[in-house]
């Protein structure tokens, strides 16, 4: 499902809590989120001190397609 379908279905308006969070090498962070009481992953990218958003994706299929799961870290 891409990131544009995610958003509306999940409703981008309303607020997000984090329940997990882990971390790569690279500076990919994964966090387990729900939004409208729906759980999602959502993966942004730390470089230089900025968070970018990668996008928000429903399966963790989909996360392994943008970092290597196996470099993930608890944080």
């Amino acid at each position: 499902m891409s990131r544009l379908r995610l958003l509306a279905r999940y409703g981008a308006s309303r607020s997000v809590e984090a329940m997990s969070t882990w971390r790569a090498s690279d500076g990919t962070e994964v966090k387990v989120v729900v939004v409208n009481d729906r759980p999602c992953l959502r993966i942004c990218r730390w470089r230089d001190d900025r968070r970018t958003l990668i996008g928000y994706y429903a399966d963790v299929r989909d996360v392994a397609r943008h970092v290597n799961l196996a470099d993930l870290v608890q944080v």
